[in-house]
């Protein structure tokens, strides 16, 4: 696949919160330590390039075949630790 035109983190954050994005269950869980966040969002910030996003796309029939977890939207170390499965609706 070739390279696509450059999306902005305001479209990505927007798209995940539609539900258009997800994760796939072959995705770790958390593996970044606080500083790690720390220095991408720093980088975000000044507007540094950050790499590239796999998006992997799914036919809505097929992904019942296919089990998928939803972005962390209230982290906290102790109480809600790890994401969570969710459903592909419609």
């Amino acid at each position: 696949m070739s390279f696509e035109k450059p999306i902005t983190i305001n479209d990505v954050v927007e798209n995940i919160n539609k539900g258009k994005y997800l994760l796939p269950a072959i995705q770790r869980d958390l593996i970044w330590d606080p500083g790690q966040i720390e220095r991408l969002f720093d980088s975000l910030m000044r507007d540094y390039p950050i790499g590239s996003f796999l998006f992997w796309s799914v036919d809505r029939d097929r992904s019942k075949d296919f089990q998928f977890y939803d972005f962390i939207r209230d982290y906290h170390e102790r109480d809600n630790k790890h994401i969570k499965k969710t459903e592909v609706y419609g």
